[in-house]
């Protein structure tokens, strides 16, 4: 498709694919099978469900189309209408709709992978939950630093840390229409941090902070220049983000600290695997 798009020389923008994303997704759930499938269940009360998820006022509505519509309104900008997809997605997999889930993701990876315009939204999977769906950074750096972060945590140990680090990648995702969450996506990343120190060094009293005393980044596997790297990374939040309450940060700033924060986790998790073997 992307290639018919530049034979012809037919230019999309980024609203218009968006549109056309939205288009096809609509089309399934309100005219396929698979919309049938998942809100014409009686086991499931998917437009009841889902409206109490989201807080929505529920109306009685016939048609699998209206219910469809009710839930993803035409007016809902790009984020939240993701965040309903998604909200969708887990309400499959958490009812153990595993195919019907299976299904929609389908749908939804080829509309991202066919558009003629780069979204900005990714697929993760995993092993042990449903898919979720990721506003994008940098693609060079997505798979190392936050889908193979995500990897390195799976192991029950490391629950805390994934909690955390996935809590601010949610609150990153939603400061797409709310801005102010940014702050909370840096905050996020420095727990997760701390949760990082507490796995690693198996003792609850540790936070980032004390990576830096007693020779503790030496016995973590740092050198001397990741010391300096991830010291000044603690002292960035600390001083920029949590001790002042007027501090405004940026996209870019947020997502530069989550990079950093993937990178000092996958790295000492993974240290640390090798000193045992």
């Amino acid at each position: 498709m992307k290639e018919l798009y530049k034979r012809f020389a037919i230019t999309v923008d980024q609203e218009k694919a968006i549109s056309i994303f939205r288009n096809k997704i609509k089309n399934i759930l309100c005219h396929g099978e698979l919309g049938e499938k998942i809100f014409d269940s009686p086991r499931l009360q998917a437009h009841w469900q889902l409206c109490n998820i989201l807080g929505l006022e529920y109306s009685s509505l016939s048609y699998v189309s209206s219910q469809v519509v009710d839930i993803f309104e035409k007016d809902l900008d790009f984020s939240e209408y993701i965040f309903r997809i998604q909200i969708l997605l887990d309400f499959l997999w958490n009812n153990d709709e595993n195919q019907l889930a299976t299904n929609l993701v389908d749908i939804i990876e080829e509309a991202i992978n066919t558009s003629s315009v780069d979204l900005g939204v990714r697929l993760k999977f995993y092993k042990r939950k449903g898919v979720q769906i990721y506003f994008s950074g940098s693609k060079l750096l997505d798979k190392k630093l936050v889908d193979d972060v995500l990897g390195v945590l799976e192991d029950e140990e490391k629950s805390a840390v994934k909690l955390v680090f996935e809590k601010g990648l949610k609150e990153f995702l939603e400061a797409k229409s709310n801005p102010p969450k940014l702050k909370n996506a840096v905050r996020d990343m420095q727990l997760a941090c701390d949760e990082t120190m507490k796995t690693l060094f198996e003792d609850k009293n540790l936070g980032f902070k004390h990576l830096f005393r007693d020779d503790r980044w030496r016995k973590a596997g740092l050198n001397e220049y990741q010391k300096q790297i991830y010291w000044n990374l603690n002292e960035y939040i600390d001083k920029f983000v949590k001790h002042k309450s007027d501090a405004k940060i940026n996209s870019e700033d947020a997502e530069n600290i989550i990079y950093l924060t993937g990178m000092f986790i996958r790295l000492v998790f993974l240290k640390s695997e090798r000193t045992k073997l």
